[in-house]
């Protein structure tokens, strides 16, 4: 059992040296970053629950493309068929903006994106400890959900469902608001207010 652990590790280590191509490769399907990474995840996922090794998604001496292009477009066509749950509004990318992109705020533009953190402040006001932490080195700090695993001592899976749990709980109570903000639809979000 210990050996079947350390292969899948080190399988697991071996795909993440071209995270970011499976990132690029992911969102050529869901066509947002945050959903993109969830995909790459949910791949490093069931190659995980699996059990392959690093001989067996590999190409010569490096991770084979193709294959993981594969996994990543049939979870991509299975989540779309079944349960719907990549959606095509990224839906807190308000959560990593900068500061030169927030001087380009309008006053209108400005205002809602303010009224939009303070919703997402109130609401995680509102979670259990577990929740604020995860939420907090996930957005806040920007933290990997590997990282995140192996820094509390968590299971990768039980990271990965809970950072989708807080997302969705996120998108069902400011989805709506998210989506006028890049629609630049702000009178609905401080007609909200008023």
């Amino acid at each position: 059992m210990k050996n079947q652990e350390n292969n899948a590790q080190a399988m697991m280590s071996f795909l993440a040296t071209k995270h970011n191509d499976w990132v690029r490769i992911a969102k050529s399907f869901t066509k947002n970053h945050e959903d993109a990474q969830d995909l790459v995840q949910d791949a490093y996922l069931r190659l995980y629950r699996l059990g392959k090794t690093k001989e067996q998604v590999s190409y010569g001496n490096e991770p084979n493309r193709y294959f993981m292009w594969t996994v990543l477009y049939n979870l991509h066509k299975d989540n779309c068929r079944h349960n719907n749950s990549y959606k095509a509004i990224q839906t807190f990318p308000l959560l990593e903006t900068d500061d030169t992109f927030a001087d380009n705020y309008t006053d209108d533009k400005h205002q809602s994106f303010e009224l939009i953190m303070d919703k997402v402040t109130d609401l995680v006001t509102d979670w259990d400890v577990n929740s604020k932490q995860l939420f907090e080195l996930y957005y806040m700090q920007g933290q990997s959900l590997r990282k995140i695993a192996e820094g509390t001592g968590i299971g990768l899976s039980w990271v990965h469902n809970s950072v989708k749990e807080i997302r969705q709980r996120l998108r069902d109570e400011l989805g709506e608001d998210v989506e006028d903000f890049f629609n630049e639809q702000y009178e609905f979000i401080l007609d909200d207010v008023a």
